[in-house]
């Protein structure tokens, strides 16, 4: 999954991005992923099931996508490049235009990166991505504690992901001054008050009744009342 991900980032022009990202994202995947373990009950028929699925696109990164030309640029490997550049403008279905491409720079060690003055930075978006990595899978491997159907939860964990993607790529593409570090800050801000509103609950004792425990709690209530009466 990371490795597909990176070499279809790669393949993209930079503008295009937002729009792969809003509308072929985690969301579409936890919804299928959902859809097959309902269907199958089993965690091996799922996993037969998921590897079924993801076999065209297995397919067809081996046998019709060409190597990433930013990769083979990186490696020094002109000639490749420019034939895989020629593959992709054939697949697409567009004239090829030769481009010159700078040379990247070879990346820095990360002795060199300390010595730089950017480790500020580097240690800012280490911590960022720990909390928020450690925070969703911890959302998530909680997630089967949630009142309800475990399947619909699920599914409405994907559906409310994807159409919030699909805003963002349609609020980023209408409003010129929507930038990432906007995105970024708004979107940790949320997930700040979230955890912090779950905190406080938790803190508190505070709990919903499900239907199920108000309904016996009512019968509960109503059954000595009678005796009472009686």
């Amino acid at each position: 999954m990371v490795v597909g991900c990176t070499y279809i980032m790669e393949m993209l022009l930079p503008e295009q991005r937002m729009f792969a990202r809003a509308y072929f994202n985690w969301g579409i995947s936890r919804m299928l992923l959902t859809t097959i373990c309902y269907l199958t009950q089993e965690w091996r028929k799922a996993c037969f099931g998921i590897a079924i699925c993801c076999m065209p696109a297995l397919l067809a990164l081996m046998f019709i996508f060409p190597e990433s030309p930013t990769w083979l640029l990186s490696k020094g490997r002109l000639v490749e490049m420019r034939e895989s550049e020629k593959k992709i403008a054939r697949i697409a279905g567009v004239r090829y235009v030769p481009v010159d491409h700078p040379i990247p720079k070879k990346p820095k060690s990360i002795i060199a990166v300390m010595k730089s003055g950017l480790w500020r930075r580097l240690v800012v978006l280490w911590a960022m991505w720990f909390t928020a990595a450690t925070s969703a899978y911890a959302t998530d491997l909680a997630s089967n504690r949630l009142s309800g159907n475990l399947y619909l939860n699920q599914f409405l964990f994907g559906l409310v992901l994807y159409v919030s993607k699909v805003i963002l790529g349609l609020v980023d593409a209408r409003f010129p001054s929507f930038t990432r570090r906007m995105l970024h800050q708004g979107s940790q801000f949320g997930a700040v008050v979230c955890f912090g509103a779950l905190a406080v609950f938790k803190l508190t004792g505070y709990h919903v009744r499900s239907s199920d425990a108000r309904a016996q709690h009512h019968r509960h209530r109503f059954r000595s009342s009678f005796t009472i009466s009686v």
